[in-house]
Parts: C-alpha cells; sequence; structure tokens
C-alpha cells in the first residue's frame, strides 16, 4: 500500500476506474524515486493545473522505465561547462544517455495559466530580450509582489544558453510557492519553413506542429561539450478529439506532406524536410543531429513507448539499449518508415 493521501489531489482524487488504476501505478512508481526529488515531484502531483501534473507523470513514468531495467539514474544531474541539467542521466554498463522529458498539452490546457503569470512572462521576455515561459508548480500566493520573481529570473537567466529551464521556489506570507521557468534565446538562424501551413493538410499541421516545436524547444538545451546520446522523451497528451498515431508521430519528426503535380494531371505526394529530423541550417549540415532519438510516450497505454532513431545522429543508439520496445529508423534512400522489435 502507498504512503501517499490523495485526499483533494485535484486530478487523482476521483474514484472513476481508470483513476483508480493510473493513481495506483503512479504512487507505486514515485514510491521509487529517491529524495529530495520524490518530495518535489509529490507536490507537482497535487497541482490542479495540467501542465505540473501530467509533466511530472511522464517523468515518473520514465525514472520507472529504466529503473525497472536496471539502469542507474541520475535526476538533473549537475554538468560540466553548463548551467542546464537534463532531467535524466542514465547509465548501464558501456551506455550512457541524456533524457528530456516533454509533455505536450492541448491549447485548453494551456490557458489554465494564470493572467498574472502570463502578463509577468511577458515583462520578463522584453526585459531580456528572450521568451520567457512561466509555469506554476504550487499556487503563486496573490499578495507575492511581481519584483521578487523577476530578480530571481534576472538572476538565474543565462546570457549565451539557447536554453535554459530552472525552478523558482520560496515562501511568502507562510505559503510556499513553486515556479518552472524557461528561457528560451531565439534562434536567428532557424529558417522561417520550420514551422508553416500546408493547403490541404490543416489535421496534420495542427497535430504535428505543437509535438515538433516541443522537440525542437528542449533540442535547444545547451549540455556543454557531454559526449553521450541525447533522447527526447514526449508525451503527445492532445485533446480526446485529436488522433494521434504513428503517421503524426512522422509528420514532427520527418515533414509535413504535400501534393505536387507532375506532369500534367500527375500528382504525387511528397514529405518537406521540415521535421525535427531533416531541417537543414544553412551550410547543409542537419539542425539537430544532436537529438540520437525521439521517445513518444503514453504511459496509459498498452504499448507505452515507441523509439524513433534519427537517422542524421551524430551519436546513435544502438537497438538493443532499447530491447522489447518498438522501435522505427528511417531509410535514407527510399524515405520510408522501417519498424521492428527488438
Amino acid at each position: 500500500m502507498t504512503k501517499f493521501s490523495t485526499q483533494g489531489w485535484g486530478h487523482f482524487s476521483r474514484n472513476l476506474p481508470q483513476v483508480v488504476v493510473a493513481r495506483k501505478d503512479v504512487l507505486q512508481q514515485l514510491e521509487e524515486v529517491p529524495e529530495p526529488h520524490r518530495s518535489v515531484w509529490e507536490k507537482r502531483l497535487k497541482s490542479k493545473l495540467d501542465h505540473p501534473h501530467f509533466s511530472v507523470r511522464l517523468e515518473i513514468f520514465l525514472h520507472h522505465f529504466f529503473n525497472e531495467r536496471g539502469w542507474q539514474i541520475s535526476i538533473e544531474p549537475d554538468l560540466p561547462g553548463t548551467r542546464n541539467s537534463p532531467d535524466f542521466l542514465v547509465s548501464k554498463g558501456e551506455h550512457r544517455m541524456m533524457v528530456e522529458a516533454k509533455t505536450v498539452l492541448g491549447a485548453e490546457s494551456e490557458r489554465q495559466q494564470d493572467s498574472r503569470l502570463m502578463q509577468l512572462a511577458d515583462h520578463l521576455g522584453g526585459k531580456l530580450n528572450r521568451t520567457v515561459l512561466i509555469h506554476p508548480i504550487i499556487d503563486l500566493p496573490s499578495s507575492l509582489p511581481n519584483r521578487r520573481i523577476v530578480a530571481k529570473v534576472e538572476d538565474r537567466a543565462s546570457e549565451v544558453e539557447l536554453l535554459q529551464e530552472f525552478y523558482i521556489e520560496g515562501e511568502h506570507q507562510g505559503r510556499p510557492y513553486l515556479l518552472e521557468v524557461t528561457v528560451i534565446l531565439e534562434d536567428k538562424t532557424s529558417p522561417t519553413s520550420d514551422v508553416g501551413i500546408t493547403i490541404g493538410q490543416a489535421v496534420d499541421v495542427k497535430i504535428g506542429h505543437p509535438v515538433r516545436e516541443a522537440i525542437q524547444q528542449k533540442a535547444k538545451k545547451d549540455y556543454g561539450e557531454v559526449d553521450a546520446p541525447f533522447v527526447i522523451a514526449i508525451w503527445p497528451k492532445l485533446p480526446w478529439h485529436f488522433s494521434f498515431g504513428d503517421n503524426d508521430d512522422l509528420v514532427a519528426l520527418c515533414g509535413d506532406k504535400e501534393w505536387q503535380e507532375q506532369n500534367y494531371s500527375e500528382w504525387r505526394e511528397v514529405v518537406k524536410p521540415s521535421g525535427v529530423f531533416n531541417i537543414k541550417r544553412k551550410d547543409g549540415t542537419y539542425r539537430y543531429s544532436h537529438v540520437s532519438a525521439v521517445l513518444f510516450c503514453h504511459p496509459d497505454n498498452i504499448e507505452p513507448l515507441r523509439v524513433y532513431h534519427n537517422p542524421f545522429a551524430r551519436c546513435s543508439i544502438r537497438v538493443d539499449v532499447f530491447k522489447g520496445i518498438s522501435q522505427c529508423s528511417i531509410d535514407l534512400a527510399t524515405g520510408k518508415a522501417q519498424w521492428l522489435l527488438q
């Protein structure tokens, strides 16, 4: 039996059958997490907001996944030469990987953010000449002065890295608060075709691009000179009326689809080089070749993980590292997805 009480936990307090099952699994997996991270993650689970709740659900799932398979796990480790920390650094034998986790939610969940935080983020963004994203992990006290948060963010924000993530926590008038802050320096060399609209492919665009943008955001994180494969784990927890399958995964990773006319009335379907894996710089190199693979995670499904290997990765991952998991590689000659179960 778990020692955690879920009374008043928002997402986890209902007694619907599916909630009961998810609650039991997640809380058992949370017990595997060492302190002090377990207490912090428990606070995020208690949030009534979608972002902190579902993002820590993904991190708990990934911790359990690697722990169950005998990996040594370091949570948010300090790395030489950078102020950023990956969510996980995992190792087993000769294998070592950095893993970043990102949950992609729908627009309604994003609108849950407090308007005060939005205004504060806009103010900071203009002041720092950066994009600033602020997510409350524990509700922000209404009497907490904005200047206190501004000062803490300005103090932590780096001047050189493309992306930096950190937590701002404290106590005000006896009430604790905890904020997750992401500071993004816009990459001016990114081509405008990274995000576009393809006529006639509205569904693919609407589904594929939020995931693509989420992967790109994590891919901009600077880890200095660490020589290890870099894996991004995505939970595309989109609204129920969106389907999300293999094709949509490939739209995010390999590019948007469009029809091109060939020889008058003949048309063929082509894939634009606008996916995370095949976006190029002006010099012809691949922009995100440091991303070794992307894991699409669906913790509530029978098959919770699918691994997509980046064919242009500088540091690739052997398929036996994810033994027993469905894995996809892209045939560079044909552009077709090849699935295997190692």
